[in-house]
């Protein structure tokens, strides 16, 4: 069922979930600079907002060259988030949707994680949300649908300047009791910051796979294979959706995935998001070694296949 290239095959029938009521926003302001931090497998700014029990604390992590993105909020307003979505909008880009993952710290405060996100929606999503007529100029399609072939992704080309220059707040919303607005300021410099951070830590990456005696292995395959079957996205199972996606994981040292990076889809890149936030909770691999037996972090590269009956 698996090997080093392996493929993950998805087959089931679902509902739909339901999406909560909106509120006044929760606005919060900076109250410290942004931090980037360096990792052997990421690299990571953080700025904390607001104050007493509305204090949210935002991680930003970058893993791979691609500026794609995994976001941490930490602290109370975070609580009891449900439905199965959460929106987001670096406004004044498109709002979008993501699945998420709610859990607590290690101090007990909530947590709201997500991963893979961009700056703005793609074409696809954006179809859905019914803002074709708004497409900036800047935006094209990556490639050309042929009647009877594989459908790939339709992207956002990359952020130019002047609207990355633009993003000023970042708004989470729709799952949580309140919808929040952590006003960032410009993210060109401490996104600028982490994209270089982040290429010296791929390049290392890299060559640690290449290097590594023996490459990371998969462990308890049928555990999370079966987590996996069981998150097929419940919309796209209505709108009878299929896909295939190939991802690119980073294992750390003690063999947990801690970066997700689609490499090739073959149907919507609505499924990116489910792959990947399924295989970085649930996937476990015993790193890959050295000759000297000593743990590295390497790349595993891995398919999932999402299938109707």
């Amino acid at each position: 069922m698996w090997f080093r290239k392996s493929l993950i095959a998805i087959v089931m029938i679902a509902g739909i979930g339901a999406v909560p009521a909106t509120a006044e926003p929760l606005s919060l302001e900076p109250n410290a600079e942004w931090k980037l931090r360096e990792y052997e497998d990421k690299c990571r700014i953080s700025r904390t907002f607001g104050a007493d029990k509305d204090q949210v604390t935002l991680w930003v992590d970058q893993g791979g060259e691609a500026p794609a993105y995994n976001l941490t909020a930490i602290g109370r307003p975070m609580r009891n988030p449900y439905g199965p979505n959460i929106a987001v909008q670096f406004a004044p880009e498109p709002e979008y949707f993501r699945a998420y993952v709610a859990a607590k710290s290690s101090k007990g405060r909530p947590v709201v994680s997500l991963f893979g996100l961009r700056l703005t929606p793609t074409m696809e999503e954006r179809a859905l949300l019914g803002l074709e007529s708004e497409l900036p100029e800047q935006a094209e399609q990556s490639e050309t649908y042929l009647p009877g072939a594989p459908r790939a992704p339709t992207t956002i080309s990359e952020m130019t300047p002047e609207r990355l220059a633009a993003i000023t707040e970042l708004r989470l919303g729709r799952a949580l009791m309140k919808p929040i607005v952590l006003k960032t300021g410009s993210l060109t410099d401490p996104l600028a910051e982490l994209q270089l951070c982040a290429e010296k830590v791929a390049n290392a990456i890299t060559r640690n796979t290449a290097l590594a005696a023996i490459p990371p292995q998969p462990t308890e395959v049928a555990r999370w294979a079966k987590i996996i079957q069981e998150g097929y996205p419940k919309y796209l199972i209505r709108a009878g959706e299929e896909a295939s996606v190939s991802v690119r994981l980073t294992i750390n040292k003690t063999g947990r995935p801690s970066y997700c990076e689609v490499t090739a889809v073959e149907g919507l890149t609505s499924f990116n998001d489910t792959v990947c936030l399924l295989l970085l909770r649930h996937a476990t691999f015993n790193p890959a070694l050295n000759a000297e037996g000593q743990s590295l972090v390497a790349q595993y590269s891995t398919r999932v296949t999402f299938r109707l009956n």
